[in-house]
């Protein structure tokens, strides 16, 4: 998983991100309410505005009905802008809808005589005194008229009508303001509720983070009785996360417990042995000269006493390599003494004492630039030597072995490389295991332990590298040990 996708699923993010869209859908709601109800009351208020000039104007005008004929007497007692603010416009017209009367504002700007430009609004039903509001257009500009007609009480004869609107300039500019800050409040709003949810997340699950940062350093297997014992602090809240850290610090307890008493196990138990290993040998070596002194046919008894140096060699190597381990493991970094160290002369040093374990292998350094590591030289020449006595075991006395050294960015490469029989892909996860042997390799007279490889690998990462295999049946095998250069991180 990439860095984007961890950090993207990530609780801390999904907590913030359900809190901002909350925020953002609470946001919505109340502001599609808010510019709802405004809109609705603005329009209200303007249907108001021109129904109360509709009908002031209507008061002023005197409509005369006779049998034959009604009419409109088009005068008022002040012209049509008296009635109504500058912005609202004032018509009245008879029934065929010829204007009679007009405010100024409806004039044709550009016609050299004051013509007035129609309202058009819909007619009423005849008879109807009921006013009409629709919403029509003028010169592009949206209009709220109203239709107030004038009818003769007598006859219910619609001889004309009042009509006057307003222009929703205004009404829109100003729900178009509102809107625009309901936007920014709301991305505003929103902004700070993620940063908000973001940093609350954070402070409430920091102990799951230190909770994962120790189980990391544990699982990482570097420093393993000092990961052990680190502890998490418990809140005194009482919460689900305290719960939790108390439950974790209970878990390192019994973990650093067993951690402990099997090391010391283990470390007493080897410690023990060789007391006793030592005995047997020098008993058996004393047998064996008795043996000799006595010119004794040793016949069973003296294939007897090889068998038992042999075993005796063979489990006091065994107890050290243990010790060897229990040591690299518990405390990785302990007793190491680091110094800047030249690869091709180790190399060169480990390849001459191999050469003396070699059945005619013939084994060679290859290293075209100098690579300096920072690291044990003692401890990274012991890697060198199993890896190259692995090597031997395994390639025929006619193979090669090759110690390859190069560099890469920020790493140093070593490479140990034979033509032998290979490895099986289906054992190469398992090289490292403790005890570990191929089927191959199971006598006892090979003299491995079993653990030479896992000790390397301990070796290797306790200086912040790592060890790879490769190996295919037939094709031989490549164990690569990378490890950081002076300078670059991991390098201590």
């Amino acid at each position: 998983m990439d860095t984007r996708s961890r950090f993207t699923g990530s609780i801390r993010f999904r907590l913030a991100a359900w809190f901002a869209a909350i925020v953002l859908g609470i946001i919505a709601i109340l502001g599609v309410s808010f510019s709802t109800l405004l809109e609705r009351g603005l329009r209200e208020d303007v249907d108001s505005r021109i129904e109360a000039t509709a009908n002031r104007v209507k008061s002023e005008i005197l409509v005369f009905s006779d049998p034959t004929t009604s009419e409109i007497s088009g005068q008022l007692t002040a012209p049509p802008d008296f009635y109504s603010f500058p912005s609202l416009l004032i018509q009245v017209v008879d029934a065929t809808g010829e204007i009679l009367i007009s405010s100024e504002n409806l004039n044709d700007p550009n016609q050299t005589t004051k013509k007035a430009r129609p309202l058009r609004v819909e007619s009423a039903p005849e008879g109807s005194a009921a006013p009409i509001f629709v919403t029509t257009s003028l010169d592009g500009v949206k209009i709220r008229a109203v239709n107030l007609p004038l009818v003769v009480q007598s006859t219910r004869q619609t001889v004309g009508a009042v009509v006057v609107g307003e222009p929703l300039i205004q009404l829109e500019q100003t729900l178009d303001h509102v809107r625009r800050l309901l936007l920014v409040g709301g991305l505003i709003g929103v902004a700070v509720a993620a940063a908000s949810g973001w940093f609350l997340a954070g402070r409430a699950l920091r102990p799951v983070d230190r909770i994962t940062a120790t189980a990391a350093a544990i699982a990482e297997e570097q420093g393993v009785g000092s990961a052990l014992s680190t502890r998490l602090d418990v809140g005194r809240g009482g919460d689900e996360l305290a719960r939790l850290a108390a439950t974790f610090n209970r878990m390192l307890n019994r973990l650093q417990g067993t951690f402990e008493s099997q090391q010391r196990f283990l470390a007493d138990a080897s410690h023990e042995l060789r007391t006793p290993l030592t005995a047997i040998r020098g008993n058996v070596d004393v047998l064996s000269r008795q043996l000799k002194r006595n010119e004794a046919d040793g016949g069973e008894v003296s294939e007897a006493l090889d068998d038992l140096r042999r075993e005796s060699e063979r489990m006091g190597r065994l107890v050290e390599d243990l010790l060897l381990l229990a040591r690299t493991e518990a405390s990785p970094e302990q007793g190491q003494r680091r110094t800047p160290v030249q690869l091709e002369d180790l190399a060169q040093e480990a390849v001459r004492v191999a050469s003396g374990l070699a059945e005619g292998q013939r084994i060679s350094v290859i290293s075209h630039i100098p690579v300096t590591v920072w690291a044990d030289r003692d401890r990274l020449f012991q890697v060198l030597l199993i890896l190259l006595d692995n090597a031997v075991r395994h390639t025929p006395r006619e193979g090669e072995i090759n110690v390859r050294i190069s560099q890469e960015t920020g790493r140093a490469i070593l490479k140990v490389t034979d033509s032998g029989e290979g490895i099986p892909t289906s054992d190469l996860p398992k090289v490292f295991d403790r005890f570990y042997r191929l089927d191959s390799s199971r006598q006892r007279r090979s003299g491995g332990t079993g653990l030479g490889l896992a000790i390397a690998k301990a070796i290797v990462e306790s200086h912040n590298g790592t060890i790879e295999v490769g190996s295919g049946v037939g094709s031989g095998t490549t164990f690569t040990i990378s490890m950081p250069l002076p300078g670059f991180e991991g390098a201590k």
